[in-house]
């Protein structure tokens, strides 16, 4: 496979996550729009994004790198040594 080939297979993999990241913001919205409850269509439409994302919220982590002088790139927090929450 060339150059131009991965490339096309990450801008396809790109657009697919940004598909389903509006689809859980859309479905977000629906749940607002039928008088969900705001909340919990809040924290659906998260655990959908996150898992689209390959995230995860890890308790003490943002704050621990406030203090560790962490900094947040496109792909999450990193600490000052380059190693990776």
């Amino acid at each position: 496979m060339g150059l131009f080939s991965d490339m096309m297979d990450e801008a396809c993999a790109k657009d697919e996550k940004l598909a389903e990241i509006r689809a859980a913001i859309l479905r977000y919205y629906t749940a607002l729009d039928r008088r969900e409850h705001g909340g919990a269509a809040a924290q659906d439409a998260l655990h959908s994004i996150e898992a689209t994302m390959g995230m995860r919220w890890v308790q003490g982590a943002s704050n621990a790198s406030v203090d560790e002088g962490t900094r947040i790139d496109r792909s999450g927090l990193i600490r000052p040594d380059g190693s990776r929450f």
